[in-house]
C-alpha cells in the first residue's frame, strides 16, 4: 500500500485522487468477494439482495 502510495505520488497524482482510490477500492471490495464466491457456488444473486442480505437475516 505504502509503496503504490509512493509511487503515485511520484508520478505527480493528488493526494486526494489517491486517497479517494484507495477508499473506493476498500468499501468495493466486500462486495466483489461475496459475488465472487456467490457465482463460485453457483448462486449468483441480484446486487441488492447482496447488499441487503447482511441487514436483513431473514431475507431469501
Amino acid at each position: 500500500m505504502r509503496g503504490a502510495v509512493r509511487v503515485a505520488s511520484q508520478l505527480g497524482v493528488s493526494p486526494l485522487i489517491i486517497g479517494l482510490t484507495l477508499v473506493g477500492f476498500g468499501t468495493s471490495t466486500p462486495e466483489l468477494v461475496t459475488s465472487v464466491q456467490a457465482a463460485v457456488n453457483g448462486s449468483p444473486g441480484s446486487p441488492s439482495a447482496i447488499l441487503w442480505a447482511p441487514a436483513s437475516p431473514t431475507c431469501c
